[in-house]
């Protein structure tokens, strides 16, 4: 007889009480979440079958069990080089009930953006509303990388004070554009209108070219957000950082 090489099946029977109330989201081990969710795992056999699926990085094609231990030892390299602690601020800065999950979920996606695509947290993706927001220079640094961006050209128009700007790329697909206006803000010296609206109907035109993450056009503000918020007025100490530091252990069994 053949050797059963089921990996996922439904628990026949009862479990006991401690498997059953386990909740999937403070899982600490795939075994645990599965057991959650109501299956009972192969562990090994399913790490085989990881082994098998292919998935594309910046650093090549690589297999998915290697792929979760690139996106942990990324969230490692944040907490360990302060790059954590500038998100964590960053986050704090406009909500003062963040907690260290929020702010993992954060870490995470970064990892995987930086993986995927080659950017880097804070230089070509911040936080912003508990969700990832890929900034213009993100998505240039991306297209430029891809090899399949051919041109971008702008076309200006003043109208009074105000500039409006439309981008047009053009790739190996196709020809995308973006269009974006900006007045000066009276407040800043140095404000720039037209650059303003260049650099937003950019964005938006590589979005549409390259659309690798969701971020909203109402998140345009944020686009020259300080890369180093005012640390006076976080309240969260980088005690908190150590604690994220204890989740993202890398476990040898894992």
């Amino acid at each position: 007889m053949s050797e059963n090489k089921t990996i996922l099946k439904k628990p026949a029977g009862n479990n006991n009480e401690k498997e059953r109330t386990i909740n999937p989201f403070k899982a600490e081990s795939l075994g645990q979440f599965l057991q959650a969710t109501g299956y009972n795992a192969n562990i090994e056999s399913l790490q085989e079958s990881m082994k098998a699926l292919k998935h594309q990085t910046t650093y090549g094609e690589v297999d998915l069990l290697t792929y979760e231990g690139l996106v942990k030892a990324k969230i490692y390299e944040y907490i360990k080089f302060g790059i954590a602690r500038r998100v964590w601020q960053m986050m704090v800065e406009k909500d003062r009930g963040i907690k260290e999950g929020d702010v993992m979920l954060i870490l995470l996606e970064m990892a995987r953006m930086e993986i995927d695509y080659g950017l880097r947290p804070i230089i070509h993706v911040i936080p912003v509303d508990n969700q990832i927001y890929v900034k213009a220079d993100g998505f240039l640094y991306y297209a430029r990388n891809s090899g399949k961006l051919k041109t971008i050209k702008w076309e200006d128009k003043q109208e009074d004070d105000s500039w409006t700007s439309k981008c047009i790329v053009e790739t190996d697909t196709g020809t995308y554009e973006g269009i974006a206006s900006a007045k000066p803000n009276p407040k800043v010296y140095s404000d720039d209108p037209r650059e303003k609206a260049r650099t937003k109907a950019m964005r938006r035109a590589l979005r549409r070219a390259f659309p690798i993450g969701a971020s909203d056009e109402i998140f345009d503000e944020f686009e020259n957000k300080p890369i180093y918020p005012n640390v006076e007025t976080v309240e969260k100490p980088a005690e908190d950082i150590r604690e994220l530091l204890k989740e993202t252990t890398i476990s040898p069994n894992e």
